[in-house]
Parts: structure tokens; sequence; C-alpha cells
């Protein structure tokens, strides 16, 4: 079967497979891209057993076939070829022979009656969730999401819907994300996997997309008008994350989202390379922003304006968390809440907020003040 196509379609749908085409497989076909041709449909199908995708592109050819083939040896040669139209030639072994103005490459194939087939996702209805949803809970709650194969539960973001409200909730038992959000879903909860959000981060530039959720028991599909994504829900129980969130910090601390970044960044240049320690010494309108290493001997200190008339507290935090943390802070201001240096904190977008009223609430854990690092 011979036809043609822009390499400009085929490198944005190999870019999509490439996020779940998995690193390393001790199954050869899931190295592999299903190529499937029918109906002038060209269909890329990729997996890792726990989420599958498929894109469709138009091409212009009569007749129906597939075949397998290597997926990096394929995205390699086609992302390296500048913008043009290329040949495509599939065999009837199952090999692939691409043509190019000045060159031409042959990939053999492997059986495609071995790569796995998408499950068949029955009793669906549809979920209330708008792309503008996905897009915000990527940016802001993603960060949060352990990488420990370990704790299956925290490997993914937390949906629950109760009360035409849905909360997501993210975290690695460092930092959590709490987003809160209007919904008309039915009351429900589920965990969706990490690896869903990174494959659908492509799709959220265009917020005008038209989208399609739908849910079951046991998967979650996600539809554009060229793409199928569905992923294997996470069947753990989520931790109780109420209970860590502390409601008792009466301590309010305001201040310039980019000047306690900013601080943080430099003075966490000289923190110590095990730790990471950085930290905050809270005074009366001001925060003295520290880190000491003895090992390496050196130090930073930086004092930064802030509102705040409580008692001095001093905590230490991971430099990296709270940078993570401040980064996803998109507002002019912030607002700290705090306790005790031992207490775990709790970060505000904007000022004037508590718990209750804000849409999004951020914890992060501090580490126990080492001395020979201040």
């Amino acid at each position: 079967m011979n036809f043609n196509l822009k390499t400009s379609s085929l490198s944005k749908a190999l870019y999509v497979a490439k996020k779940v085409v998995p690193f390393r497989s001790t199954l050869p076909i899931l190295d592999c891209v299903l190529l499937e041709m029918h109906n002038n449909t060209l269909s890329l199908k990729a997996t890792d057993l726990e989420q599958f995708v498929e894109i469709n592109i138009h091409a212009e050819f009569n007749g129906s076939l597939e075949t397998a083939l290597p997926f990096n040896k394929l995205f390699d040669i086609i992302t390296a070829i500048k913008e043009e139209t290329i040949n495509l030639n599939v065999k009837e072994s199952g090999g692939l022979e691409i043509s190019t103005q000045n060159g031409k490459y042959t990939l053999m194939g492997q059986n495609p009656e071995n790569f796995p087939q998408a499950p068949s996702i029955e009793e669906t209805r549809k979920l209330d969730i708008s792309l503008e949803d996905f897009e915000g809970i990527t940016k802001n709650a993603s960060f949060a999401v352990s990488r420990d194969e370990l704790k299956p539960a925290l490997s993914g973001i937390l949906f629950s819907f109760y009360n035409k409200e849905f909360i997501c909730v993210a975290t690695d038992g460092h930092k959590l994300v709490k987003i809160k959000n209007k919904t008309n879903e039915n009351d429900n909860q589920i965990i969706i996997p990490i690896k869903f959000f990174n494959i659908i981060e492509s799709y959220t530039l265009d917020t005008k997309r038209k989208t399609e959720t739908l849910i079951s028991k046991n998967h979650l599909s996600f539809k554009t008008d060229n793409t199928i994504i569905t992923t294997r829900l996470i069947s753990e129980q989520y931790p109780d994350y109420e209970s860590v969130i502390p409601k008792d910090n009466n301590k309010r601390l305001i201040v310039k989202t980019e000047d306690l970044l900013g601080a943080v960044k430099r003075t966490s240049v000289l923190s110590n390379k095990t730790t990471k320690q950085i930290t905050l010494k809270t005074q009366e309108d001001r925060i003295v922003v520290s880190t000491e290493d003895q090992e390496s001997i050196s130090s930073g200190s930086e004092t930064i304006q802030c509102e705040y008339n409580e008692e001095e507290i001093v905590i230490a935090f991971n430099s990296n968390y709270l940078k993570e943390v401040l980064s996803h802070i998109k507002t002019d201001k912030v607002t700290i809440l705090l306790k005790n240096s031992l207490s775990a904190s709790i970060f505000l977008p904007g000022k004037d907020l508590n718990i209750t009223n804000s849409s999004k609430t951020t914890l992060l854990m501090p580490i126990r003040i080492n001395t020979h690092d201040v």
C-alpha cells in the first residue's frame, strides 16, 4: 500500500504516542507503534498496557492494511526529516519503506496480531470535566504526585465528586495540593494515573478543541476529534488527606510571591547538597531567608518585606520542595498560614484567604532544623 503524507502530521501523532510507549519493556511488541490503514484514515496506536492512545490522520489511499513498527526508529527518522510530503509504502510482509526527496528508509515490522488491543469499555457515562479543568489540574497539581512505585495510590490524582463540587488532591507525603471547583457530576471518587495527564498535556494548549471524557468502573477515556486516550484507573484506597491538613494554623504571613521565590532560589544555591535545608525566620514585617553549609563552608541570607505581626517562628524546608510550591502559585502575593516550626505550613494563592474560601490549598511539611546547616 502506497500513500503520501506530510511529515508534520505524522510527527505530531508520534510525539503523542511517545508519551505512552514504555522506556523499557519485557514485551518487544510494546516497543512498537501499530499502524492501521482503512477508509482514508491512518491510525497510530501505542500502549504500555495501562494507557492506550489512538491518533487518526487523514490520508488518501485505497484498501486496508496494518503493521507494527519499531517506535523509536520510526520516531527518530520522521522527526529528523524537514517539513515535506513523504511517501509511505507498507509492504505485504509488514515492513515500511519511507521515501523522501533525497532518501529512502526501510523498517521491518512485527506481527500486528500480537499488538494488545485497547480494553472494551462498557457501561460508560460522560464525566463532567472540561479541558480547562484538566489544564488547571495538570499545571497546578501534577508536581505533587508521588513517583514512588511502592505507593500506587499516590501515583495519581484523586478526583472526589461531592455535593456539586469536585476536589482534586495530589501528594507525595512531603507536599500536598488540593484544588476545588464546581461541577454537575454525581457523587463519586476516582484516582487517575499521572501518566494520563502527561499524555493530554499537549491538548491543553487548545482549550477550544471539542472533547469528551467517558468513565467506567475501571477505565477513563478522553476523546478529541482525532484522538482517543484510555487509561486504567488506580484501584487503591487514597489516604485520608484531610487529616493531615492543619486547621489551627493561626499565624498569617502575606508576602509577594516573586520576592520569596527569588530569595529562596538565590540562597538555596549554597544549601547543603544532601539536606537542601533552607530556613525562614519570621519577624515583624519581614522574613529572613537563610542557609548555611558547613561542609562547603558557604552560607547565604536575604531579608524581604512581608505582612506579619505575630510571634517569631523559625522553620526549615527542603528548598527544592519550597521552590516547587512557590513556582506553582501564580498570584502576585501568597498567604502562608503557620503554627510552629514542626507543623505543616499552608500556602494559599493571593491574600485575605483561608482554607475554606481558597480554590487551591498547598501544604508543605517542614524538616527538622539541622543546627549544622544553619
